[in-house]
């Protein structure tokens, strides 16, 4: 049954990878452990809302419990299962235990170094709670040369915006932009938002160093292609 699953699965994993809650199972071993990190999931959802209602402390660490349980249970079944420890990090990272969270991202990667979704979401919660704008962008530098996606491209060239590599950003941008047909709502305005704010960035740029004709052209091009998309 469980073989039967990772066939009709796996096509459907491979187009989500890079969308939280999503796990990649390669064999029968790792579709059965999968099923354990998939009721994780939902858990760790209810603990977010929870933390921020108030919640009484009991509630919250007794939920707490059941998935960290779960997460146990994972591990004593197949301990080199990396898409344990992206669960775990995610885990770690609703409770604000960034520090755990980092140490999860760490082992999934020591357990599978090739791992795409693993460097993604890594990146993306370096980037976004320890600002660790170099380390991201090696991450998703090697996860694109492995896996040329765009929810990989997006991200790269937002880590490149926010190091100031406009023009590297521009390019990767454009290139989505030409394709923009391709992908779904989300992504499309995902893509937009980020190709304006290259262009706002860059223009303020011009700005900083008095460069007044540069950041007026900037910002005359930013005001069409506003009106454009």
């Amino acid at each position: 049954e469980i073989s039967i699953d990772l066939e009709n699965e796996r096509n459907t994993d491979e187009d989500d990878l890079y969308i939280y809650g999503s796990f990649l199972a390669r064999n029968s071993e790792e579709a059965l452990v999968k099923k354990i990190l998939l009721q994780i999931n939902p858990k760790t959802k209810k603990l977010r809302f929870w933390l921020n209602d108030g919640i009484e402390k009991e509630q919250i660490d007794q939920l707490r419990l059941e998935i960290e349980t779960l997460i146990e249970r994972a591990i004593s079944l197949n301990p080199n299962y990396f898409e344990i420890y992206k669960a775990k990090a995610l885990y770690h990272f609703t409770d604000r235990d960034y520090s755990k969270c980092n140490e999860a991202y760490e082992t999934a990667l020591i357990h599978n170094p090739d791992s795409t979704s693993v460097m993604y979401f890594y990146a993306v919660f370096l980037l976004e709670y320890f600002e660790e704008t170099e380390k991201a962008l090696n991450l998703l530098n090697k996860a694109y040369k492995l896996d040329p996606h765009p929810d990989i491209k997006l991200r790269l060239a937002r880590v490149h915006t926010y190091l100031s590599n406009y023009k590297e950003s521009d390019e990767l941008l454009i290139e989505l932009l030409n394709k923009i047909d391709d992908f779904k709502f989300i992504l499309k305005r995902k893509i937009v938002h980020s190709f304006f704010d290259n262009a706002k960035r860059k223009a303020i740029s011009f700005a900083n160093k008095g460069e007044f004709d540069e950041f007026i052209r900037a910002f005359n091009q930013l005001k069409n292609n506003f009106v454009y998309y």
